[in-house]
């Protein structure tokens, strides 16, 4: 209850009237005050950072420092969680960024969730653990480069307008997580371009686990702990740098190792190697992923008729990291940076072109920028070995099940604004009993 109090004997120059009116607008700034620091919390987004079939982490964006905590249960009946971690994340609209992992839930299994503050609620959400179960299916998305073209003014947007659609159909389609290649907005340094973002992210990013790398244009301000990057998503920590810039996670059947050239200045990617190396070591999973934003292989595109794009291992991650890749029989490496699809067959270096099927297949997804024309591409027509190609906004579907791996292509649509595509095209399949793969496209 707010009371106000107001003595005319005190203050003689006020009349009873002149006081009252003081007091109402003094009643209505602080009851405006105290909404605008109680606001419902912001940007709810998920994250895998332990077991994915027992646990699930929950971050979320307040103003000030208002008590805040999370609801949840399988019912509509809810227990309150209270964050674990919490920290100052900006000056102004990033606020105060909390972190929760929920703990002892059930495989394949439906919770719901909201957040509050003492004054006010989200909106419910729902989320789905994954399965415990190696051959249990398990589909997943891939998609990046949902950045905006260009941010020439302040207040122009830093992600793609239809970035919200393309997670919106990785979820239509059944992913149970989504693996965004990198380049999420235009400068990660630049503190007022992240609300863009995360409100293009929303409202999929409360219901579904977005692992993203992190890319050239996603890094600062300084390094580690001290990036936006960082400070705002929660993944596993890894045990070199005991950051977030790098990481990896397993589910019952596959093993995925996020890396970035844009780590601490790494010029020899010493640090990294021996992460990818012991996450790959003996590890007994039957598929083994990794995904970077720079692709080890791609080729020119064209843009106006003229070649242009970033070239294959264009930071020089490759020549370490692809000698491992290829030895602890990873099965797949996902990249963005070139805004274009491509795959590429089985890869190993140390073999003749064409002598192996059971190599790394390698996909470039850079096409999650949905309505923003100048974010795409034409692949060069020249390119060796690679598979298929195009040049619309697209996402890429695989499904994991009882030892096979089935690759899929969902058109989003061209820069002239064509409908997308109503069901994904199979573009490639590998058995691991057999290692025949099987593509077309």
């Amino acid at each position: 209850m707010l009371v106000f109090s107001c003595s005319t004997t005190v203050l003689p120059a006020f009349s009873p009237r002149r006081c009252l009116v003081a007091g109402l607008l003094w009643a209505i700034l602080l009851f405006s005050s105290t909404v605008a620091l109680a606001e419902a919390p912001r940007w709810p987004r998920l994250s895998i950072t332990d077991d994915p079939a027992r646990t699930m982490t929950v971050t979320w964006t307040v103003q000030g420092q208002d008590a805040t905590w999370l609801e949840w249960g399988e019912e509509e009946v809810y227990r309150a969680a209270f964050p674990a971690e919490s920290e100052e994340t900006g000056s102004n609209a990033l606020g105060v960024t909390h972190h929760l992992t929920l703990h002892d839930l059930k495989p394949d299994s439906r919770y719901r969730y909201h957040l509050c503050t003492v004054e006010s609620c989200t909106q419910g959400y729902s989320f789905q653990t994954l399965p415990d179960e190696p051959n249990a299916p398990l589909r997943f998305a891939v998609l990046g480069d949902s950045r905006a073209s260009r941010a020439l003014f302040s207040k122009a947007p830093a992600a793609a307008p239809g970035y919200r659609e393309v997670l919106q159909a990785a979820q239509e389609a059944g992913a149970r997580f989504v693996l965004h290649t990198g380049d999420l907005l235009i400068d990660g340094r630049q503190e007022n371009q992240w609300p863009d973002h995360l409100n293009h992210e929303q409202p999929i990013a409360a219901e579904l686990p977005i692992l993203y790398a992190l890319g050239n244009h996603d890094d600062g301000p300084g390094e580690g702990d001290g990036q936006y990057f960082n400070k705002l998503y929660s993944y596993p920590r890894n045990p070199e740098t005991h950051s977030e810039d790098f990481y990896r996670f397993q589910t019952a059947s596959a093993l995925f190792v996020v890396l970035t050239p844009y780590s601490f200045d790494e010029k020899d990617f010493a640090v990294q190697t021996r992460f990818l190396e012991a996450s790959l070591e003996g590890d007994s999973h039957p598929w083994r992923f990794v995904m970077l934003h720079t692709p080890l292989y791609t080729c020119p595109m064209r843009i106006a008729g003229r070649r242009t794009g970033h070239k294959p291992d264009e930071s020089g991650a490759g020549r370490v990291w692809e000698p491992v890749i290829v030895r602890h029989g990873v099965d797949a490496v996902f990249s963005g940076h070139n805004h274009i699809f491509e795959l590429f067959g089985p890869q190993d270096p140390t073999r003749p072109p064409a002598s192996h099927l059971d190599g790394p297949i390698h996909i470039t997804s850079g096409g999650a920028a949905s309505g923003d024309s100048l974010m795409l591409g034409k692949p060069d027509e020249d390119c060796p070995g690679r598979l298929a190609a195009s040049d619309h906004f697209h996402l890429v579907l695989l499904t994991l099940e009882s030892g096979t791996m089935r690759v899929e292509y969902l058109d989003l649509g061209d820069r002239f604004g064509s409908p997308p595509a109503p069901f994904p095209q199979t573009i490639f399949v590998r058995e691991k009993e057999s290692g025949i793969p099987w593509c077309e496209m």
